[in-house]
């Protein structure tokens, strides 16, 4: 039995500054039926 899900970030909800289309609908069905956690695996180097 799935109890929760991790989520990529990048690539899955958003690409660059653009939500991924559908990711907020598809994200708010999996919330109704899942605990919901998010991860990346995205480097980011402070500028």
């Amino acid at each position: 039995m799935v109890k929760g899900l991790l989520i990529d970030l990048d690539g899955v909800l958003y690409v660059g500054d653009s939500p991924v289309p559908g990711a907020r609908e598809a994200l708010e069905a999996l919330r109704r039926r899942f605990k919901v956690r998010f991860i990346t695996n995205t480097t980011r180097r402070p500028t």
